[in-house]
């Protein structure tokens, strides 16, 4: 592979000569070195870029490095080094363009199948803990009333749901992992500034989901169109375990007050 030759007393001669060697480091397989930096000097380069770049996704994706293997983790990042575009100078950008990368690649063979889904979830609670907070200061109530009045959920909220129980990664092994009905989990940034995940039931999702929809309904008349999807009658028990759901949403921090 002959190395690029720059004509520095021609004009962008250095926007070239920088290009060429951000092309080489990125990928010193296909792009030739530099002209006049010794080959030992932009192997270290490429060494010390890459390895500043496995740090930082090792410590955003923690669980999606130590559950894969080691030899496709370290593919994986030099596959992104080498063939995704990062326009943002930001580090806090980095692991949605990994993720973005790991969704539009061609995934390999010997991968686990619950991969992309691991990724994304990790990937949540880091985009949760740098979110800007949009709620606006309001009076709180001691005890809202969640029923008659429209339960507030927390703006800081998403709604999940994955073939593979991916949150249990953190403490199982990868070999137990069985894909079944689909997981339904809520992740939010609670008042402490902590993330948090809470599996639901589909039903609990369901209703989480209405509160989302409905505008203006108040949570009884969230809890009666649960119901009536479910083909039940929503009648004092199931109104007061909705009430018992919603309660416990407000302590937890997803619903926020009522209004």
């Amino acid at each position: 592979m002959a190395d690029i030759v720059i004509d520095h007393t021609q004009p962008g001669a250095l926007a070239a000569y920088q290009q060429a060697f951000t092309a080489h480091l990125r990928d010193p397989v296909h792009a030739p070195p530099v002209a006049g930096v010794p080959a030992a000097r932009q192997r270290l380069y490429h060494e010390l870029v890459f390895g500043n770049l496995e740090r930082v996704m090792g410590n955003m994706f923690p669980v999606l490095k130590s559950r894969v293997d080691a030899a496709l983790w370290q593919q994986l990042v030099g596959d992104f080094l080498r063939a995704h575009p990062m326009q943002d100078p930001l580090f806090q950008s980095m692991p949605r363009a990994f993720l973005d990368f790991l969704l539009a690649r061609d995934v390999h063979a010997e991968e686990p199948p619950w991969l992309l889904e691991l990724a994304h979830y990790e990937w949540v609670e880091f985009a949760l803990s740098v979110a800007p907070d949009a709620e606006l200061p309001q009076a709180a109530e001691a005890v809202p009333d969640l029923l008659a009045r429209r339960p507030r959920l927390t703006s800081l909220l998403w709604l999940l749901r994955y073939g593979w129980p991916v949150h249990r990664l953190r403490v199982e092994t990868a070999a137990g992992l069985t894909q079944g009905e689909p997981v339904y989990l809520v992740a939010w940034r609670d008042a402490e500034d902590h993330v948090r995940f809470l599996e639901l039931a589909p039903a609990s999702a369901r209703l989480l989901e209405l509160l989302d929809e409905e505008g203006g309904a108040s949570g009884v008349a969230v809890l009666h169109r649960l119901a009536q999807e479910m083909g039940v009658a929503a009648d004092d028990a199931f109104v007061a375990a909705g009430a018992a759901t919603f309660a416990c949403w407000r302590e937890a921090g997803i619903v926020i007050g009522a209004s």
